[in-house]
């Protein structure tokens, strides 16, 4: 449906124009990706006003998308699984961020976590590659956005530096399991040469 009305609109935008068929097929794609997200985003709002945590939605979403910007992370290959994966995501999240850590696991899972992001970060999609000096600039960013949340979470223990604290925690669990998977593809794909 979203791939028709992407379709549609970018024919009609361009029809007086000279565009090439590959740049209208860029728009369409371009298009696309931001109807998708808009219309995940109000679903998602929608669930969340319904449940009573928009607050919760709005900053989870903010530290969520400026950590997944530098360090990557899980991508779906679907509209509806990708819908069904962030909704869960923001779901655990929401589950996990109820909950204070003890002072040490609190250091340790942080400290995992940097070191998830140094070592792995950032985990791009086929359609995202990045050149090496890229992928550098944006794990120190990841780095530093890290390092912000960890540091926001030990001293200023609240919910919102909580949620900062969780965001970075299941993001970097999802980057070692989309690292893990794509280990396991190459070892699979190797096996049967």
């Amino acid at each position: 449906m979203l791939e028709n009305l992407s379709f549609k609109l970018i024919n009609y935008l361009t029809k007086e124009t000279t565009y090439t068929s590959i740049e209208k097929e860029h728009m369409k794609y371009a298009l696309m990706t931001l109807l998708n997200e808009l219309s995940k985003t109000i679903v998602l709002i929608l669930l969340f006003t319904f449940i009573g945590e928009l607050r919760f939605f709005a900053i989870a979403c903010f530290f969520s998308l400026l950590l997944k910007i530098y360090i990557g992370g899980f991508h779906q290959k679907g509209y509806w699984q990708c819908f069904l994966f962030t909704t869960l995501y923001f779901l655990v999240l929401l589950y996990f961020v109820n909950f204070s850590l003890l002072e040490p696991i609190h250091i340790a899972v942080s400290i995992l976590s940097i070191l998830i992001v140094l070592i792995f970060a950032p985990v791009t999609s086929p359609q995202r590659r990045v050149k090496k000096e890229r992928a550098n600039l944006l794990k120190a960013t990841g780095f530093l956005v890290s390092m912000a949340y960890v540091i926001g979470a030990l001293y200023f223990q609240n919910y919102y530096t909580r949620i900062a604290l969780y965001a970075l925690v299941l993001q970097t669990v999802l980057i070692v399991l989309r690292k893990g998977r794509k280990l396991n593809e190459k070892l699979i794909e190797n096996f049967y040469k």
